[in-house]
Parts: C-alpha cells; sequence; structure tokens
C-alpha cells in the first residue's frame, strides 16, 4: 500500500517501483490485512471495517448463530484468575486462540473491544470455564456489530478547525482488581478528530489513591505521545502544541501541570513524573473534562448500555448507513438489519437439520 499527499507523489513513488520490480498496479486500495478500507471522497471521509474477518472468526468458534448482545461485559461483573473448574488442554488452546483472534480486530479497527480484552488476556495462560463463557459474550456482542465501521474524518469544518490538533483522553480506575487491588488505566489519542491510538491497561504496580492511578495515567499516555510526536515530525505531519490531555480529576491535572504539590505523591516513581516533565516543555497541557464526557472510561470498567454506546460513538465506530452488509452467506440473500439476518440463519439450519433427521 502506497499512502501520499497527492496523487502526484503516489503515481512518482509506483513507476520507480515499476523500474526496479515486477508490480501489478491494482488501484485504490479495498482491503488490506484484513480491513475493508471504504472511501467518500465527497464527505472527505474513509471508513474501516472487518466485517468479513468477524464473519470467518464467528464460524470458527461455533459462534455464527449465538443470539446478539448489545454490550461486551455488563456493569459489575468481574474477570479475574480462579482457581475453580479449570479447562483442559484442549479448551485452553481454545481460548487463547479466541483472545488471540479478537485480540487483532480490537488492535485494527475496534476500540470498544479494549477493556474485555484486556481482562480476558489476563488469565489466557490458566483459564476456567467462567473465562471461556465470558469470551463468548463478546463474540455475541460482535454477532450484534458485526456493521461496525470506524470512521477516520468526515467533518470538513471540524478537520479545518482541529487541522494539526492532536487530543488524548485518559482515565483509571482505582484498585478495580478484587484480587491483587491494582489498577486499570486506559487512554484514547485523535489526530484531527480521528482516531489514532488506544489502549487499555493493568497498572504494574500499586496505586495508593485515586490521583495516583490518575497521574500515573497521564504519564503513560504522554509517553505515548512522545512516540507520535516523533514518528509525525520525521514523516513533517504537522502538529499544534501544547498537546491536549483531557482528565477528570482535578488534583491529578494539576499535579501533571505542575501546579500543585503534595506531600502525599512524594511516593511516586521519578518515570511516573514524565507528564509534568512534557508539561513544563510545553508539549502537553491537561484540561479538565466531565466525568460523563471522558472518552477513556470505556476503557477503565463495564460502562452501561448508553454510556458504552456513547463512548463508541465518540471514537468514531456507528453502523454503516451507506452498504448493505448483511448478507447470508449460504443462500446470498440481504436484509436490513443483522437481527433478521441472524432470524434467517437460525431459520436456514433449523429446517437443515429437520431435513437431516428425516
Amino acid at each position: 500500500m502506497i499512502i501520499g499527499g497527492s496523487r502526484v507523489e503516489v503515481d512518482e513513488v509506483k513507476l520507480k517501483l515499476k523500474e526496479r520490480f515486477k508490480v501489478t498496479d491494482m488501484g485504490e486500495a479495498k482491503f488490506f490485512i484484513g480491513i475493508r478500507i471504504t472511501r467518500n471522497r465527497a464527505a472527505r471521509s474513509i471508513t474501516l471495517d472487518q466485517e468479513h474477518y468477524i464473519r470467518d472468526i464467528l464460524i470458527k468458534y461455533d459462534m455464527s448463530l449465538c443470539n446478539p448482545i448489545t454490550t461486551p461485559i455488563q456493569p459489575g461483573e468481574y474477570i479475574t484468575k480462579t482457581t475453580d473448574d479449570k479447562l483442559g488442554e484442549k479448551d485452553i488452546r481454545l481460548f487463547q486462540g479466541m483472545i488471540g483472534s479478537l485480540g487483532y480486530l480490537m488492535n485494527c479497527t475496534r476500540p470498544d473491544l479494549a477493556f474485555v480484552i484486556n481482562r480476558l488476556a489476563q488469565v489466557a495462560s490458566s483459564p476456567s470455564v467462567c473465562h471461556i463463557a465470558a469470551a463468548k459474550k463478546v463474540f455475541r456482542y460482535l454477532q450484534h456489530t458485526r456493521e461496525y465501521t470506524l470512521t477516520l474524518g468526515g467533518d470538513t469544518a471540524y478537520q479545518e478547525q482541529k487541522c494539526g490538533q492532536i487530543d488524548a483522553w485518559f482515565d483509571a480506575s482505582w484498585a478495580d482488581d478484587p484480587i491483587d487491588k491494582k489498577s486499570t488505566f486506559g487512554y484514547f489519542i485523535s489526530y484531527c478528530g480521528s482516531g489514532l491510538l488506544w489502549k487499555s491497561k493493568k497498572h504494574k504496580g500499586m496505586s495508593l489513591s485515586t490521583t495516583d492511578a490518575e497521574y500515573i495515567a497521564a504519564s503513560e499516555t504522554t509517553r505515548e505521545l512522545s512516540f507520535i510526536r516523533n514518528i509525525f515530525e520525521d514523516l513533517g505531519i504537522p502538529i499544534i502544541f501544547p498537546i491536549k490531555l483531557h482528565g477528570d480529576n482535578l488534583n491529578a491535572n494539576a499535579l501533571a501541570n505542575n501546579e500543585s504539590t503534595s506531600v502525599r505523591t512524594r511516593h511516586i516513581h521519578i518515570k511516573q513524573r514524565y507528564v509534568s516533565e512534557k508539561a513544563d516543555e510545553g508539549m502537553i497541557r491537561v484540561h479538565k473534562v466531565g466525568t460523563k464526557e471522558q472518552v477513556a472510561d470505556i476503557f477503565t470498567k463495564p460502562l452501561p448500555r448508553d454510556a458504552f454506546l456513547k463512548h463508541s460513538n465518540s471514537m468514531g465506530l456507528a453502523f454503516s448507513n451507506n452498504i448493505n452488509r448483511t448478507t447470508c452467506d449460504i443462500c446470498t440473500l440481504s436484509f436490513t438489519s443483522a437481527n433478521l439476518l441472524h432470524k434467517h440463519l437460525k431459520s436456514v439450519h433449523a429446517t437443515a437439520n429437520s431435513m437431516d433427521l428425516s
């Protein structure tokens, strides 16, 4: 795949490659490493989706007829290590394969899966029956959201206003693991309003307060932003400084901006004070965001359906409105929704089973 600032640049690269190698020009990119690419030049947007990949893994793990659900994990549901009902070697490999397949999907186009995949990956070495049941819930959620697309760009006025602007949302859930009491943090980074990077991760060390957990999350996010800055500078991509970080904890924000100090935070390791150093340099600035508007909340805890949907949409995820992607793989009939397709598939398989019995 060749990406350039203009058609002239792309054509020049093609000519140079053809001079040295035997290449086939396949035209505008439609698929790349399992990702479907759809361009809307009038709206100046690109949508990415992995509907075909989702279909394949649903079939692979015998979940193509599962009942759809609207969230991958419910509020109050915990995925932790347990010694009860351990899986056999065959089922362990099955579970690990599930997590690998889901992890690839999450890293490419589905930030809404980050939290639950992070939790499932923590038990991948020694899963139990409850963990494979939790993984199947994620597949049931995928059954509902097969048509989800990740949209980049699309709002011309917003892009012109935000050209060169990097925004990062960070959040942490303090001591949320009921076993070891470690915290979970996450971040979402966008460029010109379009999703760029996302992560949900468990803290390696112990945080003594919510402020600690949020401050460490801000520092981890800033380290990622430094990496992005270096790449963008090498590629000549413009960035507006200071980069905006959005946090919902006033104390952590003040510490990050070096606006306050406290004896209660003297224990924080020097490497976690990286965010304060970059704030002094003018690279970043932390701003207050309301808890209900904190996009990174989706990476730190199971959310109610409405909040989960809101933050998913804020990251650019939505059902496709302009392409019919609900086609039966057996008879090629098309349907207007995933639920109608699901009912059709059940009836097809029920008919096939009755014919086998007769």
